[in-house]
């Protein structure tokens, strides 16, 4: 697929800021740490909704993290990506900074599954 080059820079701009309709945000990496498929570690960094916070999770070890340091290190070693849209990723985050234990009290509708 080709783009114009109004269409790329969009593109580029959209990637950093998520303003575009149907953006998605990252909240999940899934990566493989090793030389072949054969041999080698899966390790998970996670998104914590409730802390606002990146963590990775390495067996029984549990680490803070930044999300542009998963971006940058899991480029290559990432197997499994997790987005969730932005509209939602957003609304579940106003709940969680705004301490509503459910959607009802952070005056919004219940999300409910496909």
């Amino acid at each position: 697929m080709e783009y114009t080059e109004a269409e790329t820079e969009n593109l580029k701009r959209n990637a950093e800021s998520g303003d575009l309709a149907n953006s998605f945000r990252l909240i999940s990496v899934v990566s493989h740490i090793g030389s072949s498929s054969s041999s080698g570690h899966y390790i998970s960094d996670v998104y914590d909704m409730k802390k606002q916070s990146w963590l990775t999770f390495n067996d029984l070890d549990v680490s803070r993290t930044q999300e542009a340091a998963v971006q940058r290190d899991r480029d290559r070693s990432g197997y499994i990506f997790f987005y969730m849209h932005k509209d939602m990723f957003e609304q579940l985050s106003d709940m969680e900074r705004s301490g509503a234990s459910n959607p009802s009290e952070a005056g919004r509708n219940v999300l409910q599954p496909l």
